[in-house]
């Protein structure tokens, strides 16, 4: 963003930025670059120009549908009906699908006669099962028989999302064909439902069907892998990872590092944290309390002290971690230090979690009056 920010300045003293195209492609990188825009900015952007076109509108309304404040969208859109001489087309409405009160714009999508464009469809099917509104999301789609895998993908998802994992397995097995999204949006829901087994088997038939798991699918057949124990699994899908070359990110190895340790192979969680080049919080966290929940204890600490002196801050999870460690072994004192430079160090609100690990410890060091303190301390805090 720094670098845009330079650019834009430099076409504004030129004068190139009242230029619309000019103006819509800069928008449009700022708006819609996911990780890495700055909607606040792309709004400002937008407020100055001048006469905007329907892509600059639909940019600065997919832009804030997508980000934290997709109320923006519904008042935006609002905007365009009422002030402007620009009237919202067809892929409008899809910059609206992911706003909370998107329902309330299906009325008008009908009322235009649009309401059977697949693209539109696809979209308000999409919104509506996103939000957990399941009843009009099938409505929509049991009325239409000539439905796109775009459309049974999102009443999948939906389904799953919202815990009816065997309604979405149905539908799954009814498709006329699948996308690779089909298959991997139903394996992530088995594993959201805690169907360990049922995704375990997912994968093997879309290893029959040579279909390629996303990053996001391998995550979560690790997670499976852990809940169930499944080293062996869990092994062979390490090995799967490494012989097709998948990106080994942060999100990857903590998972890697999480199943090592709750299938009980610690040592290879050791060697997985020692050997990566870059290890993210997650790792560092999942290797802290992989060792807590093996009974490494004074490991934890360790560990935990090797990333204050890292170039990354603990957060919340990293202290859930060594406060675990601390009521595993019962150091008392260490917790209480921990604890406070949580709070005083980092700044970091304590949790449920956190209050309950000091309850624990307490309690299991004889120091109930302590552990009735702090647990009335908790209840007491807004």
């Amino acid at each position: 963003m720094k670098d845009l920010k330079k650019i834009h300045a430099h076409l504004i003293k030129t004068g190139l930025a009242k230029d619309i195209i000019v103006a819509s492609r800069v928008l449009a990188f700022c708006a819609t670059r996911r990780g890495g825009g700055d909607i606040n900015y792309a709004y400002l952007m937008f407020a100055n120009i001048e006469k905007p076109n329907l892509f600059t509108w639909n940019t600065i309304i997919r832009g804030f549908s997508q980000s934290s404040a997709p109320e923006n969208a519904i008042s935006l859109f609002v905007d365009m009906l009422v002030n402007s001489s620009i009237q919202p087309e067809r892929l409008t409405y899809p910059s609206l699908g992911l706003a909370r009160d998107g329902a309330q714009l299906h009325g008008r999508i009908v009322k235009v006669g649009l309401e059977y464009d697949p693209f539109i469809r696809n979209s308000v099917i999409h919104m509506y099962a996103n939000c957990g509104l399941l009843g009009y999301a099938r409505n929509l789609f049991d009325e239409d028989k000539d439905l796109d895998v775009v459309a049974w993908n999102s009443m999948i998802m939906g389904l799953a999302k919202c815990g009816e994992v065997d309604e979405s397995s149905r539908l799954f097995d009814k498709m006329p064909s699948r996308s690779d999204v089909s298959w991997n949006s139903m394996l992530s829901g088995y594993v959201r439902n805690g169907k360990w087994m049922e995704a375990l088997d997912l994968f093997g038939k879309m290893q029959e069907e040579k279909i390629r798991p996303s990053e996001f699918t391998l995550v979560s057949l690790l997670n499976a892998c852990a809940k169930l124990g499944a080293l062996e699994q869990g092994e062979w899908i390490h090995d799967y990872i490494m012989i097709n070359n998948v990106e080994l990110n942060v999100i990857v190895i903590a998972a890697l590092i999480d199943m090592y340790c709750k299938c009980g192979n610690v040592e290879m969680a050791r060697q997985m944290f020692e050997t990566v080049p870059r290890k993210g919080l997650p790792c560092w966290n999942s290797m802290m309390l992989g060792l807590a929940l093996n009974g490494f204890e004074d490991e934890v600490i360790q560990l935990f002290s090797r990333l204050e002196s890292s170039h990354l801050e603990p957060d919340s999870v990293s202290f859930i971690c060594v406060l675990t460690a601390c009521n595993h072994s019962g150091q008392v004192d260490k917790a209480r230090e921990y604890f406070s430079s949580m709070k005083e160090t980092y700044k970091i609100q304590p949790s449920i979690e956190h209050y309950g690990c000091m309850v624990d410890v307490l309690g299991r060091a004889g120091q109930c009056g302590r552990s009735i303190r702090v647990y009335k301390k908790y209840a007491n805090e807004p």
